[in-house]
């Protein structure tokens, strides 16, 4: 029997197409997702230094995280706030003081809870100077951690690019407590670097600490952030959790609060809030609220009664708009990388 050309061509592509991934060693060539496959945890503040880490070494290295461990290990990924760096010459922080210095051990316990981003874009990072923000990022990076962001700079450092559940993000992170923090820097830099086919998640430090409420100044920063293509803003440094907030249906969580601290003086340092982010239905995504209650520098789920009346407090402090949805404890949304072209 014998074969047309177009014919032989045709079986060449076919067989082409269809080994080619793996003898070239290739495990993947298809488009991206515009949707996580799995779960994505948006958690707050981390500090693992101070009385935290005298925990640690009296209880072991996961004790922070022991209580909410199986939630974490369900995730794809697990994205938040490392509030100190990992200095070469590592000095236990005192009790009382704000200068942060963690152990180069507490990485361990990051990669082990399933931490696939971190923001470092928040006052503490240079708490022991450049060089120990470089050592940070470096031991991050050799567990397969993504850093981003610097206390003061906006620059190369304060984006990253990483996929997660198969699905592309790029994640900015930039401090605004300091008076160099530059708006239009911020928001250009998003702008440039965002792009219809990948997920813009800003990570911001800022707001007033122990306030409940964000300003209307941040509020104004959040929508501008998200006119220059982000889809989610997720905020740091409170140490409390504030309201939500919705603008072009792009979520806006002011405040995470605290998830790994020694705060103990109050029930709102004591209280935060895990973001879950998942596919919802054929085109949605959903942001699941998860109210956590930390006791002695562990997190762990709210229980009933207790979820319900924290979900109840937080609507209130809320965009009106979204609290009937945050009273139920989910928001969902249309996936923005759906319909983009």
């Amino acid at each position: 029997m014998r074969l047309e050309l177009k014919e032989v061509m045709a079986v060449l592509a076919f067989l082409l197409i269809f080994f080619a991934p793996a003898f070239f060693g290739v495990e993947d060539i298809s488009l991206p997702e515009r949707r996580p496959r799995g779960e994505v945890l948006f958690s707050g503040d981390i500090m693992l230094g101070r009385n935290v880490e005298v925990l640690m070494k009296r209880f072991g290295s996961d004790y922070p995280f022991e209580k909410i461990q199986a939630v974490l290990s369900r995730a794809v990924g697990v994205v938040g706030n490392l509030e100190g760096p990992i200095p070469e010459v590592h000095v236990p922080t005192p009790s009382g003081s704000t200068r942060f210095s963690f152990a180069s051990s507490t990485v361990g316990p990051l990669e082990r809870n399933n931490f696939s981003v971190l923001s470092l874009g928040n006052n503490h990072t240079l708490d022991y100077g450049d060089r120990a923000h470089e050592r940070t990022v470096s031991l991050l990076s050799d567990r397969g951690i993504a850093s981003v962001g610097h206390a003061v700079a906006i620059d190369s450092r304060s984006y990253v690019r990483r996929a997660i559940g198969g699905m592309p993000f790029v994640f900015f992170s930039f401090n605004a407590t300091y008076p160099v923090f530059s708006a239009d820097e911020a928001t250009g830099l998003v702008a440039k670097e965002s792009d219809p086919h990948t997920f813009s998640v800003v990570l911001m430090h800022w707001g007033e600490e122990y306030s409940l409420r964000a300003s209307e100044k941040e509020r104004a920063l959040a929508r501008s952030f998200i006119d220059q293509g982000a889809d989610l803003i997720i905020g740091h440094h409170p140490h409390v959790v504030q309201g939500i907030d919705m603008y072009k249906d792009r979520p806006i969580f002011h405040s995470l609060g605290n998830f790994i601290f020694d705060q103990y003086f109050s029930q709102d340092v004591e209280e935060g809030l895990l973001v879950r982010l998942r596919a919802r239905g054929t085109s949605g995504l959903s942001y699941e609220l998860m109210p956590l209650q930390s006791i002695r520098s562990q997190p762990m789920l709210m229980t009933e009664p207790e979820r319900s009346a924290f979900l109840s407090k937080l609507a209130e402090r809320s965009n009106q708009s979204i609290r009937q949805f945050i009273v139920k404890g989910i928001l969902t949304v249309p996936s923005p990388l759906v319909g983009r072209e």
